[in-house]
Protein backbone atom coordinates (compact mmCIF):
# COMPACT_ATOMS: atom_id res chain seq x y z
CA UNK A 1 0.00 0.00 0.00
CA UNK A 2 2.65 2.60 0.65
CA UNK A 3 4.32 1.63 -2.25
CA UNK A 4 1.27 2.76 -4.02
CA UNK A 5 1.01 5.13 -2.79
CA UNK A 6 4.78 6.63 -2.80
CA UNK A 7 4.20 5.60 -7.18
CA UNK A 8 1.16 7.94 -7.17
CA UNK A 9 3.16 10.90 -5.54
CA UNK A 10 6.01 10.18 -7.73
CA UNK A 11 4.01 10.55 -10.81
CA UNK A 12 1.84 13.44 -9.84
CA UNK A 13 5.27 15.18 -9.06
CA UNK A 14 6.62 13.60 -12.82
CA UNK A 15 3.31 15.48 -14.17
CA UNK A 16 3.56 18.70 -12.24
CA UNK A 17 7.66 19.19 -13.86
CA UNK A 18 7.03 17.50 -17.24
CA UNK A 19 3.53 18.88 -18.27
CA UNK A 20 3.31 23.00 -19.76
CA UNK A 21 0.40 24.26 -17.88
CA UNK A 22 0.10 27.66 -18.69
CA UNK A 23 -1.69 29.69 -15.90
CA UNK A 24 -2.44 33.49 -16.93
CA UNK A 25 -0.93 36.91 -15.15
CA UNK A 26 -2.50 39.57 -13.53
CA UNK A 27 -2.18 42.12 -16.13
CA UNK A 28 0.49 44.81 -14.31
CA UNK A 29 2.98 41.71 -13.37
CA UNK A 30 6.30 42.14 -14.62
CA UNK A 31 8.89 39.23 -15.37
CA UNK A 32 12.27 41.10 -15.05
CA UNK A 33 14.87 39.16 -16.56
CA UNK A 34 19.09 39.87 -16.23
CA UNK A 35 21.00 38.19 -18.85
CA UNK A 36 24.75 37.83 -18.70
CA UNK A 37 26.45 37.40 -22.32
CA UNK A 38 30.32 36.92 -23.83
CA UNK A 39 30.73 36.23 -27.37
CA UNK A 40 33.50 34.57 -29.03
CA UNK A 41 32.94 36.97 -31.81
CA UNK A 42 33.50 41.40 -31.68
CA UNK A 43 32.10 42.49 -28.45
CA UNK A 44 31.07 45.17 -30.10
CA UNK A 45 28.28 42.97 -31.08
CA UNK A 46 27.60 41.75 -28.09
CA UNK A 47 24.09 44.20 -27.54
CA UNK A 48 22.97 43.49 -31.06
CA UNK A 49 23.16 39.29 -31.02
CA UNK A 50 21.75 39.64 -27.30
CA UNK A 51 18.81 41.52 -28.24
CA UNK A 52 18.21 39.82 -30.97
CA UNK A 53 18.48 36.51 -28.87
CA UNK A 54 15.80 37.64 -26.68
CA UNK A 55 13.11 38.99 -28.94
CA UNK A 56 13.62 35.51 -31.20
CA UNK A 57 13.29 33.74 -27.57
CA UNK A 58 9.97 36.19 -26.31
CA UNK A 59 8.29 35.22 -29.93
CA UNK A 60 9.14 31.67 -29.24
CA UNK A 61 7.73 31.56 -25.44
CA UNK A 62 4.79 33.45 -25.34
CA UNK A 63 4.58 36.54 -28.29
CA UNK A 64 1.59 38.21 -27.11
CA UNK A 65 4.76 39.38 -23.75
CA UNK A 66 5.55 42.77 -24.29
CA UNK A 67 9.43 43.51 -23.78
CA UNK A 68 11.36 46.60 -22.54
CA UNK A 69 13.64 47.89 -24.33
CA UNK A 70 17.35 45.79 -23.43
CA UNK A 71 19.61 47.76 -21.37
CA UNK A 72 22.89 46.85 -20.44
CA UNK A 73 23.47 47.33 -16.57
CA UNK A 74 27.30 46.45 -16.91
CA UNK A 75 29.77 44.90 -19.30
CA UNK A 76 27.84 41.53 -20.57
CA UNK A 77 24.87 42.27 -18.60
CA UNK A 78 21.92 42.53 -19.40
CA UNK A 79 17.80 43.28 -18.33
CA UNK A 80 14.55 43.75 -19.66
CA UNK A 81 10.95 42.67 -18.66
CA UNK A 82 8.31 41.23 -19.72
CA UNK A 83 4.82 42.15 -19.41
CA UNK A 84 2.33 40.49 -18.38
CA UNK A 85 4.81 38.29 -16.09
CA UNK A 86 5.50 35.00 -17.15
CA UNK A 87 4.08 31.92 -15.65
CA UNK A 88 6.90 29.30 -13.79
CA UNK A 89 6.51 27.28 -17.29
CA UNK A 90 7.24 30.40 -19.17
CA UNK A 91 10.35 31.47 -17.19
CA UNK A 92 11.63 28.29 -17.96
CA UNK A 93 11.27 27.62 -21.78
CA UNK A 94 12.66 31.56 -21.65
CA UNK A 95 15.94 30.16 -19.83
CA UNK A 96 15.88 27.47 -21.82
CA UNK A 97 15.55 29.22 -24.97
CA UNK A 98 17.98 31.41 -24.09
CA UNK A 99 20.47 28.82 -23.21
CA UNK A 100 19.83 26.83 -26.58
CA UNK A 101 19.65 29.45 -29.20
CA UNK A 102 23.14 30.83 -28.93
CA UNK A 103 25.48 28.40 -28.22
CA UNK A 104 27.52 28.69 -31.31
CA UNK A 105 28.54 31.98 -30.94
CA UNK A 106 27.54 33.38 -27.42
CA UNK A 107 27.25 31.84 -23.97
CA UNK A 108 24.21 33.10 -21.89
CA UNK A 109 23.03 33.07 -18.58
CA UNK A 110 19.60 33.64 -18.38
CA UNK A 111 17.65 34.25 -15.03
CA UNK A 112 14.59 35.90 -13.81
CA UNK A 113 12.78 37.00 -10.92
Amino acid sequence: MAALALAATGVLVLRDELMTVHHRSAPGSVTEVLLAARTHKDPMYLPALTGSLVESCRMTVDASVRISPLVQVRPGAFSFELRPALDRFGRREMRGCCRTCARRTCSWTCGSS
